[in-house]
């Protein structure tokens, strides 16, 4: 295989090398080319290169060069070497990179420095004696705003406690009202059902639900009354378990108190005994030293060792004294310490006594002021349904409609009367009322169809009227007929009934229906007189008839029935020439007795039957049910009882407001001294440790003087003869030995006195877990109670329900008249329930702007706390900048002096990172150039070896060729077979010679130098190019 010289750029070397025909062949070559020694005239001669150079590589100023061919091998260890060179760039630009950023901010810090050196010179000239007295003047007056701001601060945080306080007693108020509408709320139900239970009573339709009601209010009662019971038995328990438990809890704390005392005195006697642990190893350390200077003395090699040892312990001995005497200070400031916690616990103490009873006494007086409240306002709610019922019943009263006539018609009536009842006056009278039906004047309407009558839905059957029935309904005649008749002749005119005249009426009305006569018959005199009795003068003076259905109807309808009769028998009595009307309206102010009752003949006509009376025999006037005079005085004396009741109850709930707040500031009060007391009592004893270190340091102390005198008694020993120092070195063991003794039976009094404090420590912490976990249970007392009164409410409630359904019951077998009594009373309780629910449900609107204004002014309290607050933090803030000026100015040339320390450091610091940044900068440059060159070494053996490659193939499928195309030819001439080649591929010595040069050289290496100098002259242009 020839040499030739091949060359490569840096960007890419360009290898060729000669290729030789395998021996396998049909063409060999003939000669060798000899390896020339001498480079063309385009390669300089190499240089020093920091990359390792491949044997058969010229590395050159333009690239590399390639002077044998290579091998597979050779182009890995290339590009190995180029990998090398590429990351040593990359680690070397990294150190560049943060030598730079270093460079930077030591730039920066010198900027930096050199400004407050500026700074600190401008400060320096500030700082004259006048500014540092404004400066000291500013820290003074600030501090003086701080404290006034902290003393405000402190105002405001108590002004917060007691909003807080005032907000928190408000909102236990208005649960309170709540509690207090909910019953009220519930009693507005529990009385619409009463009504509704009257009302089907009344109806005769309500049995069975009555009955039902009654079975289930029993039920309700049972369970509410087994609740109760069962509370109170929880109750009685949650009692007994909490006083159990603070039975324990303070057991405990005894126990906790005594076993305290015992760690704290075992732990107290391990301190004493370390301490006296502490000194017997001293004390033997010493001694030791005692005897090494006495075996020193005596062999006469320890005298510097001596002097030495006296100088340590007289050093000693002095450090000793030092700390004994700071041991001692520290005493005697942790028993005054000690003496300042026990006079606090004895104060807080004796203050905790005081507030305990100050709290029994506030929760007894607020418990009376409960009692008293509630009394007050049951006799408030009792005050108010009297009160609200006779309200009620006066507005029922007073809304009945009544008869008003116009005084034209009074006029008529009383002319009628005097010209003898003539025939003109009758027609005016007549005209009058026809006049009066047609007024548009609201005073004058007719009321018999859509006036108020009273309400009564009981049933009337008109054929068996009964006595109460009669008895109603003429009593509401003469109401309405009284009314009339003051009109036309003044007050002193009267129309009543009485118990005779309302039997008197009812025998009457039981003889017409016995008669059974037609309509037409008219008055029965006999019938009228069938109530005489010889016992009675009594006898009819009058009578007026209505006509009226005979079918069932409630009693509301017969007083409309009333009303429409007496406004008939008023203005449609013309025919009857106004008898009717004078028999109702009479004929002056005198009294005048009535009866009315109903009849019903067997063959079904209905009459109303007034009977009038003379009031001589009549007997005992009846009172007038609709009369207001009285009732109106009963509820202004009722209305005078509720505001004096509803006085009492204010000033009563203001005095428990009062004692609740005492109260609770009383609990508040009483807690705080607890808990400042427990704060205190954990603190702990200053004196016990305090002592085991003054002892420690006597100990030590000691120990450092004894050692001193043996120091001072081995200096003096120097000088003594041979026998005196064995006598020393003899007694220095002797000290040795009893002091190595002490100190071992110091060390086991020691482990005994550490196990019983461990010991006592654990039963302490065990009493202390027991403890926690105690008082870490939250009382039942409490919940229970509350429970209970729930209970006791829903068995108040229950047994209320039970009397209401009993009274139902009982109210199914009454008469009419007290079917409507029951009915009026469950009205005016439901009244009263409902007007009470309104006060109540007023009471909690007002309790609710209270508890809105209480909560306002909290977050007004808070508000200013906070502002307060902040202005102390910027009064703090202040205060720093201010003494921070302060101490700059004082401090103004040590602080420049310090500044141009620091810029002297910084520039030296940058200086020597400008200095290594060159350093990095150049190293990479020089890492740079050994890139180019291994890029440019792999690049030209990696080229060389694949044109190598490729020329080798190339040869071998030219040869492959020309040995088929001999194969071929043989087959077609003589059997002498002879080689013929291809003159276009091989050189053949037969055919042509070579110049004779002395070397020998086939033609294809010939052909292989035309290919190395094309390849060279264009690796050279693209290197032209590329530069």
């Amino acid at each position: 295989m020839g040499n030739k010289v091949i060359k490569g750029t840096a960007t890419g070397a360009i290898a060729l090398a000669t290729f030789g025909v395998t021996s396998g062949a049909t063409v060999q070559a003939d000669e060798v080319v000899k390896p020339s020694t001498t480079l063309s005239s385009d390669v300089t001669a190499p240089k020093t290169h920091n990359i390792k150079v491949l044997d058969g590589v010229l590395l050159t100023k333009d690239g590399a060069a390639v002077t044998t061919t290579p091998t597979e091998k050779t182009v890995e260890e290339a590009h190995g070497i180029k990998q090398q060179a590429d990351q040593a760039v990359t680690d070397q630009a990294g150190k560049v990179a943060e030598s730079a950023q270093i460079e930077a901010n030591s730039q920066k810090a010198v900027e930096d420095a050199t400004a407050k050196v500026a700074e600190a010179e401008k400060n320096k000239a500030a700082a004259t004696p006048d500014a540092i007295a404004q400066a000291e003047k500013g820290v003074t007056d600030t501090q003086k705003e701080i404290a006034q701001n902290q003393k405000a601060s402190d105002t405001a945080a108590n002004a917060t406690q007691k909003a807080t306080d005032a907000a928190t007693t408000q909102k236990q108020a208005v649960e309170q009202t709540q509690k207090e509408v909910e019953a009220g709320q519930k009693a507005v139900d529990t009385a619409k059902k009463g009504v509704d239970t009257a009302k089907a009573a009344l109806d005769g339709t309500g049995e069975q639900k009555a009955l039902d009601e009654q079975k289930a209010a029993n039920k309700s009662l049972e369970d509410a009354k087994k609740a109760e019971s069962d509370a109170t038995q929880k109750l009685a328990a949650a009692k007994k378990a909490d006083t159990d438990r603070h039975a324990q809890i303070k057991g405990l704390k005894d126990q906790a108190t005594t076993q305290s005392k015992t760690a704290t005195d075992t732990a107290t006697d391990v301190a004493a005994k370390k301490a006296a642990d502490s000194a017997a190893k001293a004390d033997v350390s010493t001694a030791k030293k005692a005897v090494e200077t006495a075996q020193a003395a005596l062999d006469g090699t320890g005298a510097q060792k001596v002097l030495d040892e006296q100088k340590a312990a007289e050093k000693a001995l002095s450090d000793a004294k030092t700390k004994e005497v700071e041991a001692a200070q520290k005493l005697d400031e942790a028993k005054k310490a000690d003496a300042d916690r026990d006079a606090k616990i004895k104060d807080l103490t004796t203050k905790e006594a005081e507030q305990a009873v100050a709290k029994t006494d506030a929760e007894n007086a607020l418990a009376e002021a409960k009692k008293n409240a509630e009394a007050k306002k049951a006799a408030k709610e009792a005050a108010e349904a009297k009160r609200d019922a006779l309200q009620k019943e006066l507005d029922a009263k007073k809304k009945l409609s009544t008869i008003t006539v116009p005084q034209y018609v009074i006029d008529a009536y009383k002319k009628y009367l005097a010209s003898d009842q003539n025939e003109s006056d009758k027609e005016v009278l007549e005209a009058a009322f026809g006049r009066w039906m047609e007024d548009p004047d609201p005073r004058y309407s007719d009321p018999q169809y859509d006036g108020n009558v009273p309400i009564d839905p009981s049933t009337v059957d008109p054929t068996h009227l009964t006595r109460e029935q009669a008895k109603a309904l003429t009593q509401y005649y003469a109401h309405i007929v009284t009314n009339l008749r003051r009109q036309f002749w003044g007050e002193k005119a009267k129309t009543y009934t009485t118990e005779n005249a309302i039997d008197y009426v009812q025998k009457v009305a039981e003889a017409y229906a016995k008669e059974n006569k037609p309509w037409s018959s008219g008055h029965s005199h006999d019938a009228l007189k069938a109530g005489e009795t010889a016992s009675s003068k009594l006898t009819w003076g009058s009578e007026n008839i209505s006509s009226m259905s005979s079918r069932t109807t409630t009693m509301t309808e017969m007083y409309r029935y009333i009303l429409s009769s007496i406004m008939q028998m008023l203005v449609n009595d013309y025919h009857s020439d106004y008898g009717h009307t004078k028999n109702m309206l009479r004929f002056g102010d005198y009294d005048d007795v009535i009866g009315v009752a109903s009849s019903v003949t067997p063959n079904g006509l209905g009459r109303m039957h007034y009977v009038g009376f003379s009031d001589k025999y009549a007997g005992q006037a009846l009172p007038d049910p609709y009369d207001t005079t009285q009732l109106e005085k009963d509820l202004a004396q009722a209305e005078s009882d509720f505001q004096a009741a509803l006085t009492a109850f204010n000033e009563a709930n203001g005095v428990l407001t009062a004692k609740q707040a005492a109260s609770d500031a009383a609990h508040q009060a009483l807690s705080t001294t607890q808990s400042e007391l427990t704060t205190v009592r954990s603190q702990a004893l200053q004196t016990p440790s305090a002592e085991m270190a003054h002892r420690a340091a006597v100990a030590t102390r000691t120990s450092a003087e004894t050692r001193k005198a043996s120091a001072d008694k081995a200096v003096t020993n120097l000088n003594a003869s041979i026998q005196e120092k064995q006598v020393a070195l003899q007694k220095a063991q002797g000290v040795l030995a009893a002091k190595e003794e002490a100190a071992q039976k110091a060390a086991t009094v020691l482990r005994e006195a550490e196990t019983k404090a461990v010991e006592a420590q654990q039963m302490l912490n065990a009493t202390k877990a027991k403890l926690a976990a105690l008082t870490g249970v939250k009382d039942a007392t409490p919940a229970a109670n509350e429970a209970l009164e729930k209970a006791t409410t829903a068995r108040k409630d229950a047994q209320a329900r039970k009397d209401a359904a009993d009274k139902a019951v009982a109210n199914l077998n009454a008469s009419i008249k007290e079917k409507q009594a029951a009915l009026r009373t469950a009205e005016q309780a439901l009244k009263a329930a409902e007007n009470n629910l309104a006060v109540l449900k007023a009471s909690k609107a007002s309790e609710d702007a209270k508890l809105v204004a209480a909560e306002q002014a909290v977050a007004a309290a808070k508000a200013v706390e906070a502002k307060l607050a902040a202005e102390t933090r910027a009064l703090e803030s202040k205060l720093n900048d201010q003494q921070n000026l302060l101490a700059m100015y004082k401090n103004a040339d040590k602080l420049l002096g310090e500044a141009v320390s620091k810029q002297l450091e910084a520039s030296a610091k940058h200086k020597e990172a400008v200095a290594k940044t060159l350093e990095a900068r150049s190293k990479l440059a020089e890492l740079l150039k050994d890139q180019r060159d291994a890029n440019s070494q792999y690049e030209a053996v990696k080229k060389a070896y694949e044109e190598w490659v490729a020329s080798k193939k190339a040869a071998e499928e030219k040869a492959q060729a020309l040995s088929m195309r001999q194969a071929a030819k043989s087959m077609t001439t003589s059997k002498k077979i002879r080689p013929t080649i291809h003159s276009s591929y091989i050189y053949s010595r037969a055919d042509k010679q070579l110049p004779q040069t002395g070397e020998k050289s086939s033609w294809l290496a010939l052909i292989d130098m035309g290919i190395l100098a094309s390849l060279s002259f264009g690796v050279r242009r693209k290197q032209r190019r590329n530069g």
